[in-house]
C-alpha cells in the first residue's frame, strides 16, 4: 500500500487558453458572443462547458467555427476530468469530418489519459499525417515513452521538436521537467522549473514541479519555502499542504504537521491524506492511543479507505498490537485493491510475532507483486537469517536492499539482527561499510 496517494498536477494540456476569473453573467461584454468566447477558449473550463453548450445550440456557424467550438467543448470536458464526455464530443466531430486533425489530437489525449497508449499513439500519428502539430508530436512521444518503445533521450527529442514548432507550448516545457524527475534527474528538473518560473511566477504546475524537485533532492527547507509561496497565492491548497506536511514530518516538526494536517482536512475532508498525517504525527509525539482513535474516527468519515486501514495497521504494529494489526491489514488483503505494501506490512507483523513461516508467505507475495521495494527486500534478508540459508546469502540480499535505497533505520535493523544471531563480526563489517 503506497503510504499516501498524492494529487496529480502534471495535467496534459493539448491546447493553450486564457482563463480569467469566473463571474456572472456568462457573457457580460457587448463585444463578445457565446460563440466567440467558445471559439477563443477565453474562459475557465467549467464556464466553457456552459458557454460552448449555448453556442453550439445556435445556428449560422460555418464548418470551421463548428469544429473550433466542439474542440473547445471537448477540451473543457477533458480539463474537468470528464473524459468520456470529451471523447464523445471529439468522436462526433470525426463522424462529420474524419480528417479534422484537432478532434483527432483531442481524442488522442483522451485515450492517453485513459491509459490506452497504443490507441493514443495511433491517433497522434493520424493527426501528424494531416498537419504538423506541437501537440500531436508531444503526444506521440509521450505515448511511445509510456509504451516503453522509446528511451528518455528520444522522448526529450519529441518534446524539443514540439517546442520547435511552437516555442510557446508551455506544457511541453513543464513536461520535460516532470519527466526528468521521473528518471531521477532532479537537479536538472529543478533548474528547468526555476527558469520557467522566472518568466511565469504564477504557474502552479511549474511551482509544483520545482517543489517536487527540492523534495527529491532532500532540500526540505526549500520545499517548505516554495509551498508557503504557493499557499500564499492560494494555489491548490490541498496539494501544496500535503507536500509541506511531508517535509515537516521528515524534519520532525510534528506539531506543525498537526496544524497543517488539520488545515488539509478542512480543505479536503473527503481524502485520506490529512487524517493520516495527523495520526502519524500524534504517534511520533507519543500519543499512539489517540492516533489510533483518530484514524478510527477518520474511517467513520471516509468509509473503509484502504490507506486509512493500512496506516491503522502499521501504527498498531508500531505500538506492539500485533494481533489486531494482522486483523486490520487482513481487511485490505481480503479486498480487490490489495498490493505489495499490504503483504509487506503483514510480513513485518508476522515477523514481529515470531511466525516466520507466515512472514515468509507474506513477503513472497509482496515480492511477487514488486521486487524493487527496499524494505521488502530487507525483510527477505532478515528471514534468510532465521531460515539458516547462510549468513553470506542473507548479507548479499541485504546489499540488494541497499542498492534499492534502504533507509538508515533498515541498516540498523539488519545489523541488530546479525548481532542477535551471533554474527558480531559481520555486523561490525556491515556498519563499517554503511555507517549511515
Amino acid at each position: 500500500m503506497a503510504p499516501l496517494r498524492l494529487p496529480v498536477v502534471s495535467r496534459v494540456l493539448f491546447t493553450l487558453c486564457a482563463a480569467p476569473a469566473a463571474g456572472f453573467p456568462l457573457i457580460d461584454s457587448s463585444e463578445e458572443t457565446h460563440a466567440s468566447v467558445c471559439i477563443g477558449s477565453s474562459d475557465t473550463a467549467e464556464r466553457l462547458l456552459e458557454i460552448c453548450g449555448i453556442a453550439l445550440s445556435g445556428s449560422g456557424h460555418t464548418s470551421e467555427e463548428l469544429a473550433r467550438m466542439e474542440e473547445s467543448l471537448g477540451i473543457a470536458y477533458y480539463e474537468t476530468d470528464r473524459l468520456e464526455e470529451a471523447r464523445a464530443v471529439f468522436e462526433a466531430t470525426l463522424a462529420r469530418d474524419p480528417d479534422e486533425d484537432r478532434a483527432i489530437r483531442g481524442l488522442g489525449w483522451v485515450l492517453h489519459d485513459k491509459g490506452d497508449y497504443a490507441a493514443a499513439a495511433d491517433q497522434f500519428r493520424r493527426a501528424l499525417d494531416i498537419s504538423a502539430s506541437a501537440s500531436a508530436l508531444a503526444g506521440l512521444g509521450l505515448s511511445l515513452w509510456d509504451l516503453e518503445q522509446i528511451g528518455f533521450d528520444e522522448l526529450m527529442t519529441y518534446l524539443d521538436a514540439a517546442l520547435a514548432i511552437n516555442p510557446g507550448y508551455d506544457w511541453a516545457r513543464r513536461e520535460k521537467g516532470w519527466r526528468l524527475l521521473e528518471v531521477d534527474r532532479a537537479a536538472e528538473a529543478r533548474d528547468l522549473f526555476a527558469t520557467f518560473l522566472e518568466e511565469a511566477p504564477w504557474d502552479a504546475n511549474a511551482l509544483a514541479g520545482l517543489t517536487k524537485s527540492y523534495k527529491a533532492l532532500g532540500e526540505h527547507e526549500k520545499v517548505i519555502e516554495q509551498t508557503g509561496r504557493a499557499l500564499e497565492d492560494d494555489m491548490d491548497p490541498a496539494y501544496f499542504l500535503d507536500l509541506r506536511i511531508g517535509s515537516l514530518f521528515v524534519l520532525e516538526r510534528y506539531r506543525q504537521v498537526i496544524r497543517d494536517a488539520d488545515a488539509l482536512v478542512e480543505v479536503s475532508p473527503e481524502t485520506h491524506e490529512g487524517y493520516i498525517w495527523r495520526a502519524r504525527a500524534m504517534s511520533a509525539l507519543g500519543r499512539g492511543s489517540d492516533a489510533l482513535a483518530y484514524l478510527a474516527s477518520a474511517e467513520e468519515i471516509l468509509g473503509p479507505d484502504i490507506f486509512v486501514v493500512y496506516w491503522r495497521a502499521k501504527l498498531m504494529m508500531h505500538h506492539g498490537q500485533y494481533e489486531t494489526a494482522a486483523l486490520q491489514i487482513g481487511r485490505n488483503i481480503a479486498g480487490d485493491e490489495v498490493d505489495n505494501y499490504d503483504y509487506e506490512l503483514l510480513g513485518y507483523i508476522e515477523y514481529n510475532r515470531k511466525d516466520m513461516a507466515a512472514a515468509r508467505r507474506a513477503i513472497d507475495h509482496s515480492l511477487d507483486l514488486d521486487a524493487t521495494i527496499a524494505s521488502a527486500v530487507l525483510l527477505d534478508a532478515l528471514l534468510m537469517l532465521q531460515e539458516e540459508v547462510g549468513v553470506e546469502a542473507a548479507i548479499a540480499r541485504f546489499e540488494e536492499a541497499m542498492a534499492l535505497g534502504l533507509s538508515r533505520n533498515g541498516i540498523s535493523e539488519f545489523a541488530g539482527e546479525l548481532v542477535g544471531a551471533g554474527y558480531f563480526m559481520h555486523a561490525i563489517a556491515i556498519r563499517a561499510k554503511h555507517p549511515g
